[in-house]
C-alpha cells in the first residue's frame, strides 16, 4: 500500500486535534507538524536496523587520499548524490579492480591499540586494510600511500530517510521512503500536537500508541520493527555452511 504524501498526513493530524483551519499560523501550523513527522521518521529509522529500503552502497564519491586517515561521512553520497545522514556503516572496501579487498572493521579501542599515533612520520604509509567509525568520520589505516591515492572507497550502510520538505507551492508532496508508516507517524505527530496545545494526557496517550516498549503488547513501532527490521544477509552468515 502506497504511503500518503506529507500534506495528506499533515491534514489528518490537524483535523484530529481540531486545528484544520489556516495552515500557516497558530500552534499547529503545517510547518510544525512536518517537523514532528520528520522527527518520527528519524525515530523509526534509528529503531529499525536493517530496513532494506534505506540500505545504500557508495562506490564513486569517496576517494583515498595520501597521508589521510579521517574521512567525513558527509562526503558519502548515493543515488541522486544527496546525504541525509548515515545511521550505520556496515562495511568498507578498498576498490582496485581484481585487487579490491573488504577492509577489516575494528572497534575504536582495538583500532587505536594497533597504531597509537597513526599520523606520525615514523609510521609508514601503505594500502589501507582496516577501519573504524568515530563520530561523523571513518578512520582508515594505514595512511594511504601515493600509489593508492585516488582509488575509491566503497561504503555500505544504512541511511536516514529523506524528510518531508515543502515545494514551491507550499505542498509536502513527497511520500516517506519507508513502507506503511503513515499510521505510526500520525500517532507521533498527534501526540506532539496535543502536547503543544497543552493537553498532556492526550499527548502521552498518542505517544504510547506510537511506541510503548514497556507494555507486553507494545506500540505501533514495536510491531513495525518486528515486521520490517530484518537483515537476511547477516542471518545468512551467522553459521558456517556445510557442503
Amino acid at each position: 500500500m502506497a504511503n500518503k504524501t506529507g500534506s495528506d498526513i499533515i491534514d489528518e493530524v490537524r483535523a484530529i486535534v481540531g486545528r484544520d483551519g489556516t495552515s500557516t499560523m497558530g500552534v499547529i501550523s503545517d510547518a510544525r507538524v512536518a517537523l514532528w513527522l520528520n522527527e518520527g521518521i528519524a525515530t523509526v529509522a534509528e529503531e529499525c536496523p536493517g530496513l532494506q529500503c534505506l540500505d545504500f552502497k557508495c562506490t564513486t564519491n569517496l576517494e583515498f587520499s595520501s597521508g589521510t586517515i579521517k574521512y567525513l561521512l558527509t562526503d558519502v553520497t548515493w543515488a541522486d548524490n544527496t546525504n541525509n545522514g548515515i545511521i550505520d556503516v556496515y562495511n568498507v572496501w578498498y576498490l582496485d579492480g581484481a585487487s579490491s579487498i573488504k577492509m577489516n572493521y575494528l572497534p575504536i579501542d582495538e583500532f587505536d591499540s594497533v597504531l597509537i599515533d597513526p599520523t606520525n612520520s615514523d609510521v609508514a604509509d601503505g594500502q589501507p586494510d582496516r577501519w573504524t567509525r568515530r563520530g561523523n568520520y571513518l578512520e582508515i589505516a594505514p595512511r594511504c600511500s601515493t600509489a593508492d591515492e585516488g582509488k575509491f572507497v566503497r561504503v555500505d550502510g544504512m541511511r536516514y530517510p529523506r524528510d518531508f520538505t515543502v515545494n514551491a507551492t507550499g505542498e509536502y508532496t513527497r511520500v516517506c521512503e519507508m513502507p506503511n508508516v503513515d499510521k505510526g507517524l500520525t500517532y507521533y505527530a498527534v501526540g506532539k500536537a496535543w502536547e503543544a496545545i497543552g493537553n498532556e494526557v492526550k499527548g502521552q496517550v498518542n505517544i504510547l500508541k506510537f511506541s510503548n516498549p514497556i507494555s507486553p503488547l507494545g506500540g505501533w513501532l514495536e510491531h513495525y520493527k518486528e515486521r520490517y527490521s530484518a537483515m537476511p544477509g547477516w542471518d545468512n552468515n551467522l553459521y558456517p555452511k556445510i557442503f
